[in-house]
């Protein structure tokens, strides 16, 4: 399977501040977690480092790119959206207006 790459107009530093980090345990002092895109993909060791990023982070910055969208909102039917994170088959939206979150299928007419 291919790797997905993502790109973000703001990249994290470090994989305890990415969004995409999923908190494993909060009952202990140690905090152990992972990112959800390598769980998803299947990748093994997909565990945050305590410090910097995986070695593997599917993560990339956006350079430039300040595109306009056609895309309506599908919680509030706004034309006010923006693109928070790209892959290789979808895109993830946020709405200016409810604030929510949703992907599309990431289509390319050849």
């Amino acid at each position: 399977m291919a790797k997905a790459i993502l790109e973000l107009p703001e990249m994290p530093e470090s994989c305890m501040e990415c969004m995409f980090k999923e908190c494993l345990n909060r009952t202990t002092s140690v905090e152990v977690s992972r990112c959800i895109i390598l769980h998803k993909m299947h990748v093994p060791g997909s565990y945050c480092p305590a410090e910097g990023r995986q070695a593997d982070c599917p993560l990339r910055l956006v350079e430039g790119k300040d595109e306009q969208t056609n895309v309506k909102c599908r919680y509030c039917n706004s034309e006010s959206v923006e693109i928070i994170a790209r892959g290789t088959e979808s895109i993830l939206y946020k709405c200016r207006v409810c604030k929510m979150e949703f992907a599309k299928l990431n289509i390319k007419e050849v």
